[in-house]
């Protein structure tokens, strides 16, 4: 897996998320596209509700 840099730039652009989530990407056997997993730092409990 690797940084893809949407956190980076999104916290450049919308500083009120800096240190609020993260995202990793890895790369995967298809000609255009990639599969990206960010996760939320949640002030609150969340359920899948």
């Amino acid at each position: 897996m690797s940084r893809a840099g949407a956190a980076i730039a999104t916290t450049k652009a919308l500083p009120q998320y800096t240190g609020k989530f993260d995202e990793v990407a890895e790369r995967v056997p298809i000609p255009v596209g990639s599969l990206s997993d960010t996760t939320s730092v949640m002030e609150k409990s969340v359920t899948i509700n």
